[in-house]
């Protein structure tokens, strides 16, 4: 049984290498689709989008179809923030033809769901948000994890909002979750949380002063399911 599902996974990643390519030829370009639609799951967010509003004129959604990204143009949205990082991925390159073709600035700021960001992550998204003047719409895959800890980030530092109301933007009402391993951007906000409480801390000097991706990647990765809901009550 094993080596049968070895040999699927193997199966599988060599189909998907197949269509994972750059659309930089009529045949490729068919494959790259093909990828977006079902390898990338596309099929799903035609008609789900995670959409919503987290300021004026600022939003956090999932991956945009092409269909999506020609709506939030006529709307007078000119920049989209991708949160999964700039690659040669087909979902990447699609993105970034389908933003060339409707006149969209595209920016990418590699995130991850399952780990807190490095430094240079963080500083870069921050740098990015006092840079985009007018309307926006940031998005990682299925809009949930990622999109939600940028949109705290937001909220931080070019709303001055606090930490209370501003992680709301991570929660179940997008899908995200909390116990599992996405729950270390929680686990995140809670510890800049508890200093927040000391001393009333901006999150971008804390970030200088006390931010350890490292440690709180480990730390949460070693904790119990018990453990965790302990930490983020």
């Amino acid at each position: 049984m094993v080596k049968i599902l070895n040999g699927l996974v193997r199966s599988e990643k060599r189909l998907r290498a197949t269509y994972n390519v750059a659309p930089d030829s009529p045949e490729n370009r068919r494959k790259a689709q093909i990828y977006m639609l079902w390898f990338d799951h596309e099929m799903l967010r035609k008609r789900w989008t995670n959409l919503h509003q987290i300021a004026p004129g600022v939003f956090r959604s999932n991956q945009p179809t092409f269909e999506r990204l020609k709506a939030l143009k006529q709307q007078g949205i000119d920049d989209i923030v991708n949160l999964r990082g700039k690659s040669e991925a087909a979902h990447y390159l699609v993105e970034e033809d389908r933003c060339r073709s409707l006149g969209l600035r595209i920016h990418s700021i590699e995130l991850n769901a399952r780990s807190v960001p490095e430094m240079r992550h963080f500083k870069e998204l921050i740098e990015l948000f006092g840079k985009l003047e007018g309307s926006f719409m940031m998005h990682c895959k299925s809009g949930s994890d990622r999109a939600g800890l940028a949109s705290v980030i937001y909220l931080l530092t070019q709303k001055g909002e606090t930490i209370y109301t501003a992680k709301r933007m991570l929660s179940f009402r997008f899908l995200h979750l909390k116990l599992t391993k996405t729950g270390v951007l929680d686990y995140l906000l809670r510890e800049y949380e508890r200093a927040f409480d000391l001393s009333g801390v901006r999150f971008e000097y804390w970030l200088e002063t006390d931010y350890d991706p490292d440690a709180i990647n480990k730390k949460w990765a070693s904790m119990s399911l018990f453990q965790r809901w302990q930490a983020l009550r």
